[in-house]
């Protein structure tokens, strides 16, 4: 079979291309006209999708597909002002390509995954990069996403396999937001079998930058999420955002979360669990061992989200061991440097500068050797 790629062979330019998906989909319903969709169209929400079609169904002419050859804010900004947040393909469209998702975090645009997405497309993969307002409401954007997700599934030839999603920072809390509603909306993954987040450096609590006197209600809310504002309110502890965030139940979906430690010390780096004090990590401890809530809304929110992570189990065992000869927090600290996946990088520069342990290890993750460039053989290095 000849190859399917079209796009530039080569990223010279900062323009956004508009190519043809060569394929419309054949099987599912992307977005049936207006008057279907219900009031949930105006936030992407799509209750229709994924609906079996008949074989009368004639599929509507499908979109093309955006292709960038740059990523940084003014991709970002021309995509948002062709038609709102959307998807790109980044350097060319390959449908035989299997498809890796990757979402920025807040304050952020897809330059700072330049060089993690120029390893997966060396490594095989076809990657999307998620273009996004990101100050808007966490719940729009990842209602966008849930949309655009779908529409993955319909052009891919590996719907057969599990969705790939890869988020930096905030990034990481509108992927688990997506992969919620598509839970909640009766579109599991997508359509996927399964589904793998990726999450690096992800806040699991709320925002250390929100102040403790905006709770994010009220009269505060309203004007705040006018002005396009609306994530900053989300971020917080005690946001209904966070509330519901780990409610949700995600079956066939594996979520992990790498951990930056910042080697200058500084508060620079989501909050980690030993940016805590010592009686919350004891109570995160109790929540592991009993499935006592911490009261504390952040700290109830951290344990809630390292409860979910894919190392889960192996923390709570691990804890369980050292809890025989050991106070809580100490115990737990032990547990969660055995266990969780941490690396000595700042926040920005976990992905950003591509030379990341934690990212060597994710593209090796996600090599398809059908596609991927020669690799280079070096001298041989300890781990």
């Amino acid at each position: 079979m000849s190859s399917s790629r079209i796009g530039p062979t080569e990223p010279p330019s900062n323009e956004v291309k508009l190519w043809s998906v060569p394929e419309p989909p054949s099987r599912h319903e992307i977005e049936p006209a207006a008057e279907q969709r219900g009031p949930r169209a105006a936030h992407g929400l799509n209750p229709a999708v994924h609906k079996p079609l008949d074989a009368a169904f004639q599929p509507r002419p499908h979109r093309p597909v955006l292709v960038t050859a740059t990523l940084n804010e003014a991709t970002e900004q021309a995509v948002l002002r062709a038609g709102g947040p959307r998807l790109v393909a980044y350097r060319q469209f390959d449908p035989e390509r299997r498809p890796v998702v990757l979402v920025h975090g807040i304050n952020g645009s897809g330059s700072s995954l330049t060089a993690l997405a120029d390893k997966l497309t060396d490594a095989g993969r076809q990657v999307f990069v998620y273009q996004y307002q990101d100050f808007d409401s966490m719940k729009v954007s990842a209602a966008h996403l849930a949309r655009e997700l779908r529409h993955i599934w319909t052009t891919s030839r590996f719907r057969e396999e599990q969705l790939e999603l890869v988020a930096h920072s905030v990034g990481g809390i509108v992927g688990r937001l997506a992969l919620n509603q598509l839970e909640n909306e009766g579109s599991s993954r997508a359509g996927f079998p399964g589904a793998r987040l990726h999450m690096f450096d992800t806040t699991l609590d709320g925002g250390w930058h929100e102040p403790s006197w905006l709770p994010g209600r009220g009269v505060i809310e309203p004007i705040v999420r006018l002005l396009g504002f609306g994530a900053f309110l989300d971020l917080s502890g005690s946001s209904a955002m966070f509330e519901g965030l780990y409610a949700t139940e995600l079956p066939g979906v594996s979520i992990a979360n790498i951990v930056a430690r910042d080697p200058t010390g500084r508060e620079g780096n989501t909050r980690n669990l030993h940016s805590l004090q010592p009686a919350d990590q004891a109570a995160i401890a109790a929540y592991l061992d009993r499935g006592e809530l911490p009261e504390q809304l952040r700290i109830r929110n951290f344990a809630r989200g390292l409860a979910q992570d894919v190392q889960a189990a192996k923390l709570r065992e691990r804890l369980r061991l050292e809890l025989v000869s050991r106070e809580p927090a100490e115990a737990m600290r032990i547990a969660y440097d055995a266990v969780v996946p941490q690396v000595w990088r700042q926040h920005d520069a976990l992905i950003a500068d591509g030379t990341s342990p934690a990212v060597e290890r994710l593209v090796e993750l996600l090599r398809d050797a059908r596609h991927a460039e020669p690799v280079e053989a070096g001298p041989g290095v300890d781990d």
